[in-house]
């Protein structure tokens, strides 16, 4: 497990995370999802960084990792997540394959 970063579970990727088959398709989408995120929220990058993580908790899996810059910061958590859930709801899966093939985007896991 990666030390020093908040875990931040996406409610609309849970059926993705709890299937070890599809680890490899939830890196992507992570990955991807931090590539949308930076572009949404103003704090990105100022505030906090995310990056893929191995989280432990009743099991291994992968989820975002959210590294604040300041030593006492703001929770941004909630802003992540509703901002997250709604790329999840609202963007074309197009949008990802696109992307992706484009190399917008780099697979990387902490």
């Amino acid at each position: 497990m990666n030390t020093g970063c908040q875990l931040l579970e996406i409610e609309l990727l849970d059926s993705l995370a709890v299937r070890g088959e599809y680890r490899s398709l939830l890196a992507w989408v992570l990955n991807w999802l931090i590539f949308k995120l930076e572009r949404e929220i103003p704090e990105y990058g100022k505030d906090f960084h995310l990056k893929v993580i191995r989280a432990n908790y009743h099991g291994e899996y992968l989820a975002l990792g959210v590294d604040y810059q300041d030593p006492n910061p703001t929770d941004a958590a909630p802003m992540i997540e509703a901002t997250a859930n709604r790329i999840l709801s609202t963007v074309s899966v197009l949008d990802l394959a696109y992307d992706v093939a484009t190399h917008q985007i780099k697979n990387t896991v902490s």
